[in-house]
């Protein structure tokens, strides 16, 4: 059987949530910056929220026997309303979505019992619309929530019909020669027992909510599946949309304590929406970004190869704002990239140099939502009161005229004054390589002035930088040190 999901992946930007992530799943990915996800605004519902959907650049949603439209501009939920559109083609509407190829409406709406079926609203002539129930074939169970693949020739709905595997499975149903086709269960690894509700199609995973999982966090929580998996015959791919993909849970920030259902994408945008029922009320949250992230992992150490508990990982990525995360107690971190956009990297800490390099975050045709991924960082610093020597500043024994060598040195020295301000810089010349005492003092005090006006005209504030002629703690050497050596050391 020949399979019709040809499926468009959506590309776009990447931020984080607000959830609270539980004891069951991974504590990083409470502070982790790599999806955004917040509350939606202006969403009021009258009651409980049945159903969701997008289409025709709304949010189209069920609550409590109404339907409601939220509007949906540059990435931002607008207020929720009646539904017009809805309430003029049928009052009783509970979900709506249109087929991709052709524009026709198809609906959902209970019977006298309150089981849900579906129906088409299509135009026969200019002007003149009729209303048809689609059975699949004679399928006389319930269809719910149904959603088309993007060359509309593929319906996934959820449905309580007995043949499945318990409660509501998802199945999918084909359309050859205008006619849809008897559905099929989508398999064993997407379906339990339990129920298999609200498919939404994303890239190429297909993501649902069920409550019938060992592994879930609260009620119903959600999960993704890739959607397809390709299996050769002859010199035909033949592809088929029926679970032969493993399942995941979409984890933090996706799954709650409450009931998570009802998610839905937005068409042609990154993004989209899904419930959260936690017996207190219903609320929407939206999320902006990929959802197939490359999850970014890794340890930011010393150069000794000790973590750095509380160092910071920045990311920039496309001229967007920066975002941070925090290492924990082992210098770990995790961060949710947006595949294939180069980011900037900065990995810094407190009385360290801070590392910065170019990451490009790229994923294959993974199963899982998440491509792991690492990067590792080891961080330089001054320890705080120790010494350090450096005879190439200058070019001879009597030069005070930096080198190219020497710049660089105190560039790296400028780095850590400005990432760490806290600290104050000392800077001592002890030349004695000539028996006359006032020579030696001009020398060193034309090398120190040359130190701190680099300093200085590369933006330290001239009072952070000490200057002395005298070493603390010990004896200049000059067999040893050389005549052109400068020390320095850092203190808070």
């Amino acid at each position: 059987m020949k399979q019709l999901l040809r499926l468009i992946v959506i590309t776009a930007a990447v931020t984080l949530t607000a959830l609270s992530p539980t004891a069951a799943q991974n504590a990083m990915r409470g502070t982790n910056y790599g999806l955004q996800v917040r509350e939606a605004d202006g969403i009021r519902l009258p009651a409980t929220l049945n159903d969701m959907t997008f289409f025709d650049g709304k949010l189209r949603i069920s609550s409590g026997g109404m339907a409601l439209a939220a509007g949906f501009d540059n990435g931002k939920t607008g207020f929720s309303e009646i539904d017009t559109l809805m309430l003029a083609i049928d009052p009783a509407i509970t979900y709506a979505v249109r087929q991709p190829s052709t524009g026709n409406l198809f609906f959902t709406k209970p019977d006298d019992k309150g089981q849900l079926f579906l129906y088409e609203r299509y135009e026969k002539k200019p002007g003149k619309y009729v209303v048809q129930r689609v059975r699949p074939d004679k399928f006389s169970y319930t269809i719910e929530h149904p959603i088309f693949s993007p060359d509309g020739k593929a319906m996934v709905f959820a449905s309580n019909c007995p043949l499945g595997f318990g409660g509501k499975d998802l199945w999918y149903s084909e359309i050859r020669d205008g006619k849809w086709q008897y559905p099929r269960n989508m398999g064993r690894r997407i379906n339990t027992e339990g129920d298999e509700v609200s498919p939404a199609m994303f890239g190429d995973f297909l993501v649902f909510s069920s409550n019938g999982r060992g592994d879930a966090v609260g009620g119903f929580d959600l999960y993704v599946s890739r959607l397809v998996a390709t299996h050769q015959t002859g010199d035909t791919v033949m592809m088929y949309p029926i679970g032969q993909s493993p399942t995941f849970s979409m984890d933090y920030p996706f799954c709650s304590k409450g009931d998570d259902y009802a998610f839905t994408a937005a068409d042609g945008y990154a993004g989209g929406w899904w419930a959260v029922s936690d017996g207190s009320g219903v609320k929407v949250f939206q999320f902006t970004g990929r959802i197939d992230c490359v999850a970014l992992t890794g340890t930011v150490t010393n150069i000794d190869g000790h973590p750095v508990a509380g160092a910071t990982v920045t990311m920039r990525q496309g001229g967007r704002t920066a975002h941070k995360v925090l290492c924990d107690s082992t210098g770990s971190y995790l961060l949710l990239l947006q595949p294939d956009e180069e980011c900037e990297l900065s990995f810094a800490a407190k009385d360290y140099l801070s590392a910065t390099r170019k990451y490009m975050p790229v994923r294959g045709n993974e199963d899982n939502l998440f491509y792991n991924d690492r990067q590792n960082a080891a961080l330089f610093r001054f320890v705080a009161d120790s010494l350090y020597g450096y005879g190439d500043l200058f070019g001879s024994s009597v030069s005070v005229d930096l080198t190219p060598a020497g710049r660089s040195r105190l560039e790296v020295m400028v780095r850590y004054l400005v990432e760490n301000p806290h600290l104050q810089c000392h800077a001592v010349s002890v030349f004695s390589g000539s028996g006359d005492i006032t020579f030696c003092n001009m020398i060193n005090k034309s090398r120190l002035s040359t130190i701190v006006d680099y300093f200085v005209a590369k933006g330290i504030a001239a009072d952070r930088i000490q200057t002395s002629t005298s070493l603390p703690r010990r004896a200049y050497n000059p067999a040893t040190d050389g005549s052109q050596t400068v020390f320095f050391y850092f203190s808070k």
